[in-house]
């Protein structure tokens, strides 16, 4: 199980490309909207989108990795969710995935999970990652341990393809970028 979490504010492209291609992979993805006051969540651009599940509803036991995509007021939404935290921490302490795109990368770093890990993040939020005690990579997607990270909205198909590299095979990757003609 895929947990992809949604906050107010949400940048669309980096949830909803990641999304998309690892569902065309045959990944079981849940979006969770972390709002508590229920299941729709609207984006940085104002495309509202209904949540499967709420984080209530989250079982951390199932999960073969987490997401969180970023937006700089969506990405504050993640961090004022204790409920995450908590999500995060336990994902953590199990070694499963846990992807962050744009500025979420930064949640992790608040948490402490990413100091001495190569990891990047929206360019102008690298001193924030520094200051973590990350090793901030100016890359498309950096992977270190259980941890997956990408720059932002340009990034997020690379970012998706490298997930799915992450929970299926390199193959069907591949087999995925010839019929998106990516």
């Amino acid at each position: 199980m895929v947990y992809l979490f949604l906050a107010n504010g949400f940048e669309e492209i980096e949830a909803i490309t990641p999304l998309d291609i690892l569902r065309r992979a045959g990944a079981d993805v849940k979006t969770v909207s972390v709002n508590g006051n229920g299941l729709e969540v609207e984006g940085a651009h104002g495309i509202f989108v209904k949540a499967d599940i709420s984080i209530s509803e989250v079982d951390v036991d199932s999960a073969d990795m987490l997401i969180l995509p970023g937006g700089s007021r969506g990405t504050e939404g993640l961090k004022e969710s204790e409920p995450l935290r908590k999500i995060i921490l336990t994902a953590n302490e199990s070694g499963i995935y846990i992807a962050a795109i744009c500025a979420a990368p930064t949640v992790l770093g608040e948490l402490g999970l990413l100091k001495k890990r190569r990891a990047t993040c929206y360019p102008s939020l690298a001193g924030e990652l520094i200051d973590s005690g990350a090793k901030y990579k100016n890359d498309k997607v950096v992977f270190d341990g259980h941890f997956i990270t990408s720059e932002g909205a340009g990034t997020a198909a690379d970012f998706g393809f490298a997930l799915t590299d992450k929970l299926f095979s390199r193959q069907e990757t591949d087999r995925l970028r010839l019929s998106m003609v990516y």
